[in-house]
């Protein structure tokens, strides 16, 4: 067997580290039936930041396991661990829910724009795997943290350059180099590209997730700049964890902000007693310089006092506002009749005789009229009460299924069409919903916008958790099962019923919808077993070995990620980091175990 270098079986894991997170280029995706069905209508889309993203870390995860098969006997492999059990056990759910799924070719490659089919999940259990076999001595690791460093700071370049109004993305040249040639005549015309001045999203795509990796990565360079005695090093690493701290600000991301001032606090409270006194002096210092300039900037009314109004906003004005909506306030499918309540007047439709008619609240007859130069097919009720309400017949989907669209305002309809004479929901790709299949809400009625929305979409999300609890719907198949038709509900979270809820904004519900309950419980188990050990590593190490840094700074990283998961979703920038951090984390809580860390 031709033996490997040991240096190269890195490579793949660092190019995932360094690489991945920056790759930005165009994709047509050309829509499956399924897919189709439950998105908006369109045939095609074009993806920038998922796609290749995703296609790198399989390949590179495939790369790296043949490195490491071929060279296993040469490493310091840990053979046996608790950890291994709860990861095969993971993806052997995982594999059965994609078995087992109605949704097969979705849970295969992933979602439109997300694509974490079941590759990727095993790419993702692999790199854990992998990370904790290669991750043997201290000189890896450390060239892993300067990789992290390379993409932090060009994520970060990019996107402060976006706040401030020079976006990368703007410039005809570059999108040029980001659009495949065939589709060159796309350049300038993408919606995409179309961002306002402070929506950062650099090469991650979304704003959020942003905010998300910079809860990952930012508390590791914390807790490096407090813990390396280089002092160049120590000043590198602060700057990053400015510049995080700038990136959290500026993507608006008070999830990642609080996570990961959680999980530095939880260090700095764990690491107290080994501080010294000059460490303690110099943090007290520099953390008490970092309040003056911001209580200072909040006083001024400056850049921070906006943060934190916007955070007030979203987190307190949100509670109470979607109970004073009243644009459009019910919706009730009998058969053949349907009750449309809006700005506190009640319109009536029934179908009989092969024709529909309309009534006002007490049962009087109304008739439509169209306006002179009206586009084809709309019409308004000739009643001077209901006619801020146009009543539009076209045709939706491959299959032209004649629909029914009712339309409140620019930005609020409701989809119907007639199925065996009796009215269904339709969505704008042709797919027809039965009105009898009731949204299940578990909870936040009248309190939809709460959390931006987030207890809207965990409330109808976690019902549908409980029809399939063991496996799942299927990898990535979250679009696919939940209700999109609930217009009262989509109108109280968002202002708008034309929108799709793609995402789950929470990872633990994600990993639950997905791949089940008995995933999610994995996951949790292997997380406990994981914080057990590093507790026992608080409390008894006195070795203060220069190593140490390490595990601080990722077990501090796993924390703010699992912390801020509560409010994010995974995603293919990001969520292949935090497995290669918690690989290593899972290695450096066994070598301490057995006390054989190589130097």
């Amino acid at each position: 067997m031709i033996k490997i270098k040991k240096e190269y079986l890195y490579i793949p894991i660092f190019l995932i580290i360094s690489i991945m997170p920056l790759i930005i280029y165009g994709k047509i995706d050309y829509l499956d039936y399924i897919t189709y069905i439950n998105w908006d209508g369109s045939k095609a889309e074009i993806d920038f930041f998922s796609y290749y993203k995703a296609m790198f870390t399989i390949i590179m995860t495939i790369i790296a396991s043949i490195l490491y098969i071929k060279n296993k006997h040469n490493l310091k492999r840990v053979d046996y661990i608790k950890e291994y059990k709860y990861l095969l056990f993971i993806l052997i759910v995982a594999i059965i829910s994609f078995l087992f799924s109605e949704y097969k070719s979705i849970s295969l490659g992933g979602f439109l724009f997300r694509y974490e089919g079941i590759l990727v999940i095993i790419s993702y259990i692999s790199l854990i795997y992998i990370s904790v076999n290669i991750f043997d001595n201290e000189k890896s690791i450390k060239n892993l943290i300067y990789c992290l460093l390379f993409s932090y700071f060009i994520i970060a370049l990019i996107g402060i350059m976006q706040y401030f109004g020079f976006d990368l993305f703007n410039n005809l040249t570059f999108q040029k180099m980001i659009i495949p040639n065939k589709h060159e005549y796309l350049v300038g015309k993408l919606n995409v590209f179309a961002r306002k001045n402070e929506i950062v999203s650099s090469t991650i795509g979304n704003s959020n997730y942003v905010g998300y990796y910079y809860a990952l990565t930012m508390p590791i360079f914390f807790i490096l700049s407090i813990m390396s005695k280089d002092i160049k090093k120590k000043v590198l690493y602060m700057l990053a964890v400015l510049i995080g701290i700038a990136m959290l600000l500026i993507t608006s991301s008070e999830t990642g902000l609080i996570s990961s001032f959680m999980a530095m606090t939880i260090f700095l409270i764990c690491y107290w007693r080994k501080l010294g006194y000059k460490g303690k002096r110099n943090l007290l210092v520099g953390l008490s310089a970092v309040l003056i300039i911001c209580f200072g900037n909040y006083f001024s009314k400056g850049f921070i006092y906006e943060k934190i109004d916007d955070f007030k906003y979203k987190f307190i004005y949100e509670s109470t506002v979607s109970s004073e909506k009243n644009i459009l306030q019910d919706i009730k499918i009998n058969n053949n009749n349907v009750s449309l309540k809006y700005k506190d007047k009640l319109l009536k439709m029934s179908y009989g005789n092969n024709k529909i008619s309309f009534f006002d609240n007490k049962g009087k007859r109304l008739f439509l009229s169209q306006n002179i130069g009206e586009r084809k097919g709309t019409f308004y009720i000739n009643n001077e009460e209901y006619n801020d309400l146009s009543v539009m017949f076209t045709e939706v989907g491959q299959d032209k299924t004649k629909a029914i669209v009712l339309e409140i305002s620019k930005n609020i309809e409701i989809d119907l069409t007639i199925e065996n004479g009796v009215f269904k929901y339709i969505n704008h790709a042709g797919k027809i919903i039965d009105p009898n299949e009731k949204v299940k809400v578990l909870f936040g009625n009248g309190k939809e916008e709460l959390l931006t929305s987030r207890i809207y979409i965990w409330a109808r999300t976690i019902p549908k958790i409980f029809e399939k609890p063991l496996f799942g719907y299927g990898p990535d198949t979250f679009e696919v099962v939940f209700p999109n038709h609930d217009y009262i509900g989509l109108y109280r979270a968002y202002d708008t019923t034309n929108m799709i809820v793609d995402k789950p904004h929470n990872t633990y519900i994600q990993i639950a919808i997905n791949i089940g309950i008995i995933a999610l419980i994995l996951s949790i188990i292997l997380m406990l077993i994981y914080f057990d050990k590093y507790i026992k590593f608080v409390h008894k190490n006195s070795n203060n070995l220069e190593i140490d840094k390490y595990y601080y700074g990722i077990t501090t990283a796993i924390i703010s990620f699992l912390i801020a998961a509560i409010m994010y979703d995974s995603t293919i920038a990001i969520t292949p980091i935090f497995c290669i951090l918690l690989g290593i984390g899972i290695r450096l809580s066994t070598e301490y175990e057995k006390n054989k860390m190589e130097g």
